[in-house]
């Protein structure tokens, strides 16, 4: 039932690409709402839509697993570093 991964995280790694990508099954009224603040990313020989920092900080802090509150910290520390 694909019901049952709405709101969660899942992981791929791509061979020749970043060691992992996180893909977001959201509920279905919030796709555009992230689409429209998304941000396009080069990927190799593609560009691919992500979601904001922001954004994500607020889908992982949601779901509150521990690797998710590690990418928090992560994310605020880049943004303290860069921003």
């Amino acid at each position: 039932r694909a019901d049952l991964i709405i709101g969660q995280w899942i992981s791929f790694s791509i061979q020749g690409g970043p060691d992992i990508i996180d893909v977001y099954v959201c509920p279905q009224g919030e796709f555009y709402a992230l689409l429209e603040k998304a941000e396009l990313l080069e990927l190799k020989n593609s560009h691919v839509q992500v979601a904001s920092l922001e954004q994500i900080k607020q889908m992982k802090s949601k779901v509150a697993r521990p690797i998710d509150l590690a990418d928090i910290a992560l994310i605020d520390e880049y943004k303290e570093l860069f921003d």
